[in-house]
């Protein structure tokens, strides 16, 4: 099925929506079917300068696991480095290259980055999720939670929402999109399918990355997905 995802993320500040505020305004609006918890680790590393007089733009590279690929996490570098060795690798993105790796070498990998390989890759930051929930409505998926830093007392970074749509609409689904000519909803579709949900948080200032494009392969839908969970991730710092 063809999937189409949006990530929204809200930044921290006095005028941003608590979390039980944006759940609350959501469940008014679609009465959606709560389908469990909503994790998501994530490490974010940076590369060295080779010399000091090195001015090229450092590489990234993120070690993101989410609970929907549980039998997944991923290790995504965008820049010039060479792609760890082992693990199923993505070919096809022009700007970086992804892996899967087994989710219980996740922290041994990002261990291994921090304390054996400090002179390639600097540790920036550490995130997890609190509070975080799925819920079903329609043909839709949205999943909500706290971002949280990894260091000190936790200090909430912002809130997640993610919306994600896939497949073909029932004609009674709780949210509809258009269709396109052949019965299938397009990618636009999808996309203001997707956005007309958002408008319900009228969240203002909140920072959206998208699905640029639709694929039936459930391995590069996900990889897809976690490219756009990496740049949203990298913004927030």
């Amino acid at each position: 099925m063809s999937q189409v995802t949006a990530i929204y993320f809200i930044p921290a500040g006095p005028s941003a929506p608590a979390l039980s505020s944006l759940v609350d305004r959501f469940i008014r609006a679609y009465d959606p079917i709560p389908s469990g918890p909503f994790q998501l680790h994530h490490r974010l590393f940076r590369s060295m300068p080779t010399s000091t007089t090195d001015k090229s733009p450092p590489a990234l590279q993120h070690v993101l696991f989410l609970g929907h690929y549980s039998e997944s996490a991923f290790v995504h570098i965008v820049g010039p480095d060479s792609v760890p060795n082992g693990g199923q690798a993505d070919s096809t993105d022009p700007n970086g290259t992804i892996i899967a790796i087994p989710p219980a070498q996740m922290e041994l990998y990002s261990n291994l980055l921090n304390l054996k390989f400090g002179a390639l890759w600097m540790y920036r930051m550490g995130s997890q999720l609190s509070g975080g929930t799925s819920y079903t409505a329609g043909d839709f998926t949205v999943r909500i939670g706290d971002l949280r830093e990894m260091r000190g007392q936790m200090l909430t970074r912002g809130t997640i929402v993610c919306i994600q749509s896939a497949g073909k609409p029932k004609e009674d689904a709780t949210i509809k999109t258009e269709s396109a000519g052949d019965g299938q909803p397009d990618l636009q579709a999808k996309q203001a399918a997707i956005r007309e949900i958002w408008s319900k948080f009228a969240v203002p200032g909140a920072k959206e990355v998208m699905t640029a494009r639709e694929t039936s392969n459930r391995e590069n839908s996900s990889f897809d997905e976690v490219r756009l969970w990496c740049e949203v991730l990298h913004l927030q710092k």
